[in-house]
Parts: C-alpha cells; structure tokens; sequence
C-alpha cells in the first residue's frame, strides 16, 4: 500500500562526472516472497532534490534499462530493453514493468545518467552539485 511504502535511496557516483561522462547504478524491484500480487510499475519523471542545482539537473540525461538475465549495469554491458531515455523529467510507459506474485521474479534496472558533452562549454555547471528524486509507482493486480 502506499501508506507501506518507503524511500529507495541510492547514489550513482555522480561526484566526479565530466561531460561525455556517464555513471551507472543497478537497481532491483520485486514482490513480497512471502505473500503478494502480481502488479505493475511505472517509473516517473525525476524531480530535483532539496537544493539541488536546476542547471545541471536540467542537463543530465539518463536511461534506465530492463536487463537481461546475466547482464550487468556498467560500462559496455548493459544489455536488455530500454525503458526511458531522455531528460531526468522523462518517465517510462505506464505499467512498462511487470512484477509476478510472491516474489516470482526480479525486475533488474539499470539506471545510466549522462552529462552531455556539450555542457563542457557551460562554466555554470562546474562545482556544483544536483540530485533527482524517482518515484516507482505500483499498481497490484486483482487478488
């Protein structure tokens, strides 16, 4: 329920990220093992964190991808389809990953944010610092 729901904080190692630069973080999705429903998830648009800098949250891109069984989510091996790509605002399909009941399955994501290498020639964006905020939005399926 979404009263049951709680925050997935995690870091793609951003800290270091140069134009053309890209950085990975794998992340995992699946149903309760011990009794749930099937359901879906829709990933949402990012939204900036508290005190983030609107500048470079608006020159990031990213893409998250479905990986495939045995894929990994680092550079040159990412493998699976493709989710999102675009601006952080950008979100998936509705309903574009599906969960089994009781843990029958594990949605493995791989998110990959990308300073462009255009944002070299925009000193505004050196020594500062951004954050996004996704929400997955889960709907059950009838019990």
């Amino acid at each position: 329920t979404e009263a049951a729901a709680s925050d997935l904080v995690f870091s793609v190692g951003v800290e270091a990220l140069v134009p053309g630069g890209t950085v990975y973080a794998p992340v995992s999705l699946q149903t309760d093992p011990s009794g749930s429903v099937a359901g879906t998830v829709t990933l949402e648009g990012a939204r900036p964190g508290s005190g983030a800098d609107q500048a470079l949250f608006d020159a990031l891109t990213y893409t998250v991808t479905e990986l495939e069984q045995g894929a990994t989510c680092a550079d040159g091996a990412v493998g699976g389809t493709p989710l999102v790509a675009g601006r952080l605002t950008d979100g998936s399909a509705p309903d574009a990953i599906a969960l089994a009941a009781d843990g029958g399955d594990r949605a493995d994501l791989c998110f990959a944010v990308t300073l462009p290498p255009e944002a070299s020639s925009n000193t505004d964006l050196q020594g500062v610092t951004t954050s996004a905020l996704w929400r997955f939005a889960a709907t059950s399926d009838a019990a």
